[in-house]
């Protein structure tokens, strides 16, 4: 089996990693393993080492993970819960490895060829049917019935549906930019057309579905961000004469009409008549002063105010008591629980069992500790500032896509512990290892 063969199998199951999550959860657990066991292969076959294959910067924030991962599964509260969990947050680490080492590899090329970009998104864009389908399915094939209460598709949960779709629909936009801009739409006017056709059904119908998940920080979060994307389309349009190319206009001004239509969709939702998601829609604009409030005036939990809401805010003070407890270790990974049902001052803040703290920054120092926090804001400050110096390097849509699908995590970060979900933790964990490979080698290039 030749080198190009592999690669080019190896290229197909990240396709279908991405995919994978929209119709079974342990698929993606499944291609997790079959694409960190292939970075191993590709690694000790050429033999690269292991700083030429990472950036310094990368190795030092790892090193430093790893380094507080260790000290806090030595010093954690409950050993039996901490080494329970270990395979999934290994699991983690080495899947940020596995797709920073792949993609920096010298064989792949970033970009692509068209059939790539094509058969990414098509994946993606069926897969989507598939789940509109199967929400209809369980449904008894009845609108009326979907709105009667939140969906959570096949992840029995409705926030992590919700952040899975959103997910799916900026990685769909990443493809189709990448797809326009490698090719020569005035030269295929007949596929292109089906091409967007395919994206404006698959679009709408992953906005249907995040609709309908009534998970409000993913719907605030991809409401403005979608609205922020599209001014960028307008801006690039406009800067680089695009409308003096008559196809390619058409097709990037209709994307736009899309992203302007799915955030007028999304901002009229409150106003609908189904109180299961309308009560939920307005609380999206005031969502971040509630929890502030909360955080400063940690009585109003205990009174019972904004009942909606006050056991994330609840979880994020316990969090931030146990930072200045165990400061150093945390609690351990995944003994957060078990620390807070130990302590009975703790608990009466937590309204219900909770096994996380509702936030990633917060979750992050209180169960890893000072010393993992440190790397993994380091990982983070550096990843985006490379996405950053790609875009204002390449200066194009697709660049920008990956800068507002990391603000997107940034935003799921602020109740949701994104990195150690064990659901959209694995796009996370991928994303910034594809994203710190994908920025520095296109970097390299444009600069040679």
């Amino acid at each position: 089996m030749n080198s190009d063969f592999n690669y080019k199998i190896l290229l197909i199951l990240i396709i279908f990693f991405i995919a994978a999550p929209l119709l079974s959860i342990s698929s993606m657990y499944v291609f997790q393993v079959l694409l960190i066991l292939i970075a191993i292969y590709f690694f000790l076959k050429y033999k690269e080492p292991i700083f030429n294959a990472f950036s310094k910067p990368f190795i030092f924030s790892f090193c430093l993970m790893l380094s507080g991962f260790v000290i806090s599964l030595i010093f954690s509260y409950s050993i039996k819960s901490s080494i329970s969990r270990l395979p999934i947050y290994l699991g983690f680490f080495l899947l940020l490895l596995s797709f920073y080492f792949i993609f920096k590899d010298k064989k792949i090329k970033l970009n692509l060829s068209v059939t790539y970009y094509l058969i990414f998104f098509i994946v993606i864009c069926i897969t989507s049917l598939v789940v509109f389908f199967y929400i209809l399915y369980i449904n008894s094939w009845s609108f009326s019935t979907v709105f009667l209460s939140r969906q959570t598709g096949h992840t029995q949960n409705s926030i992590a549906f919700a952040h899975i779709i959103a997910q799916c629909i900026f990685i769909m936009i990443f493809a189709i930019f990448k797809y326009f801009e490698s090719f020569e739409i005035e030269k295929s006017g007949i596929v292109t057309t089906y091409i967007f056709i395919l994206f404006f059904i698959s679009f709408f119908t992953l906005v249907f579905l995040l609709f309908t998940s009534g998970s409000r920080i993913p719907i605030f979060a991809f409401k403005y961000l979608t609205l922020l994307l599209g001014l960028l389309l307008v801006v690039f349009i406009v800067k680089d004469k695009i409308y003096k190319q008559r196809k390619k206009f058409i097709y990037f001004f209709l994307i736009f009409l899309c992203l302007m239509g799915a955030f007028i969709f999304i901002n009229n939702l409150s106003s609908t008549s189904n109180a299961v998601y309308s009560n939920r829609l307005k609380q999206t604009t005031s969502l971040p002063f509630i929890m502030l409030d909360y955080i400063f005036h940690p009585q109003k939990i205990l009174e019972g105010e904004y009942t909606e809401i006050n056991f994330r805010t609840g979880a994020i003070y316990v969090s931030f008591q146990i930072i200045k407890q165990r400061f150093l270790t945390g609690t351990g990974p995944y003994a957060w629980r078990n620390y807070i049902w130990a302590n009975k001052e703790l608990k009466k803040y937590i309204k219900l069992n909770m096994t996380n703290g509702h936030n990633d920054i917060f979750q992050v120092f209180s169960e890893f500790g000072f010393i993992y926090f440190i790397g993994y804001i380091f990982l983070l400050i550096y990843v985006f500032l490379k996405l950053l110096k790609l875009f204002l390097i390449k200066q194009n849509p697709s660049s920008f896509v990956l800068i507002i699908l990391f603000i997107y995590y940034i935003f799921a970060g602020l109740t949701e512990f994104v990195s150690g979900h064990p659901y959209f933790g694995l796009y996370y964990w991928a994303f910034l290892g594809f994203s710190l490979a994908y920025s520095e080698k296109l970097t390299i290039q444009t600069s040679k």
